[in-house]
């Protein structure tokens, strides 16, 4: 799988390519827009969906949108709204899904603990409820490392491990590795950002 996102202050473009999505390729093309400052900010993803599979393609639109509300430096506090239009795909709807998450600065700029619950739009909130909870590490100016795991009220279903090089120039490098509950390792990921000022043609 790859992805590409290009920002420019308030405005992102993102391009996704799954590979292999159920016996389809899924690519997607999203436009983020932002407003707002340190106190409040309020964002919205508007994405196409394509689906390529074996004797057919087909394009979706869907809508996320969310804000941000940081009173203090300390202490931070977010909600998503996800697939607003409640996305379908042939005969199967998507339901709208929520998150809720915070973000705890324990030691500034140094340690920062977070959490976060996820739920669909349906009655039963009980038994359809995950979240994810952990905290980031920064020892030193150029390393930051993050650990978090994820899953519900009767099991774990992943921990992911990340470590973030902040390079000269503004250049960002991570890299992360997920595992299992039976803590396997179950995928790589790798991301470099590139500060385009930096860049002459």
């Amino acid at each position: 799988n790859s992805l590409a996102s290009l920002s420019m202050g308030n405005l992102g473009f993102v391009y996704q390519d799954i590979y292999s999505f159920e016996n389809s390729r899924l690519t997607s093309y999203a436009l983020n827009l932002s407003v707002g400052g340190d106190l409040f900010s309020f964002g919205t993803s508007n994405k196409i969906i394509n689906v390529t599979g074996l004797d057919n393609q087909t394009s979706y639109f869907t809508i996320n949108a969310g804000f941000i509300f940081q009173p203090t430096e300390y202490f931070s506090l977010g909600f998503l709204a996800s697939n607003i239009n409640k996305l379908e795909l042939d005969l199967f709807q998507y339901r709208r899904g929520y998150s809720v998450g915070a973000k705890i600065a324990i030691v500034r700029n140094v340690l920062n603990l977070f959490v976060q619950t996820d739920f669909k739009e349906r009655k039963e909130l009980s038994t359809n409820v995950s979240g994810s909870a952990g905290f980031s590490i920064q020892p030193i100016n150029f390393l930051e490392l993050r650990t978090w795991i994820m899953g519900n009220k009767n099991i774990i279903d992943e921990g992911i491990l990340t470590a973030i090089f902040k390079l000269e120039g503004g250049f960002i490098l991570s890299a992360s590795a997920h595992f299992n509950d039976a803590r396997e390792k179950t995928r790589y990921n790798a991301m470099l950002a590139i500060p385009l000022q930096t860049i002459s043609f």
